[in-house]
């Protein structure tokens, strides 16, 4: 099981590379294009926590899982391989599969 783990990200971060090398746009218009149509899910997610004391009151790593899933599920759903391998790519540089917080 955690070999096609390793194997299904590895696949995302050479389809990632691929498509932001063949499909390039300068880094500044992305920026804004992202923040602009994440906002939802932005909105949702401060939804969410607000009843809950707030972002601040879950665990930094909690938060940053959730939202590089959410924002990353948008980034499929628009096609944008290259921003999912990178979201990908930052979680798990920050929290590897081996570590135990993955299950906790």
């Amino acid at each position: 099981m955690m070999k096609l783990r390793v194997v299904s990200y590895a696949l995302l971060i050479l389809a990632g590379s691929f498509w932001n090398t063949a499909f390039a746009v300068p880094p500044a218009l992305l920026a804004d294009r992202f923040e602009a149509e994440n906002s939802l899910t932005r909105e949702q997610l401060n939804a969410f926590y607000q009843p809950h004391g707030g972002r601040d009151a879950f665990p930094e790593h909690y938060v940053a899982m959730l939202e590089t899933l959410l924002f990353a599920q948008d980034d499929l759903e628009r096609r944008r391989f290259g921003r999912v391998a990178e979201r990908l790519h930052a979680i798990f540089s920050a929290h590897p599969l081996s570590e135990g917080i993955w299950f906790q």
